[in-house]
């Protein structure tokens, strides 16, 4: 999957919700949060889902991507905002927010 695309996204950080994925599917968070890895993006990710999320962990890392994985629901506002303030003082920034958790 080493594709060439016509932009990089190299040293931004994307946060990503909703980024686990089961070992025999691809959730549409875990192919966000590969598709920015592989164009340079730090991905920083929230799921509920430990075991899912360490999917989406081994698949950005296993192709030389940089993840990190914050276990919470999007539901509860203290867990969120613990995640962005965890963001936060990794980083200094968040550049992309993608909220892809929904019912």
């Amino acid at each position: 999957m080493n594709r060439k695309f016509p932009f990089s996204l190299s040293g931004k950080v994307a946060a990503v919700t909703g980024f686990g994925s089961p070992a025999d599917e691809l959730s549409n968070g875990s192919a966000i949060a590969q598709l920015f890895a592989r164009q340079g993006a730090v991905i920083e990710g929230l799921d509920i889902n430990t075991a899912d999320a360490q999917t989406t962990m081994n698949a950005v890392q296993a192709e030389g991507g940089q993840a990190f994985f914050t276990a919470g629901d999007v539901t509860d506002e203290q867990a969120v905002n613990n995640w962005m303030q965890a963001i936060l003082d990794r980083h200094g920034r968040i550049d992309i927010l993608i909220n892809n958790v929904g019912q």
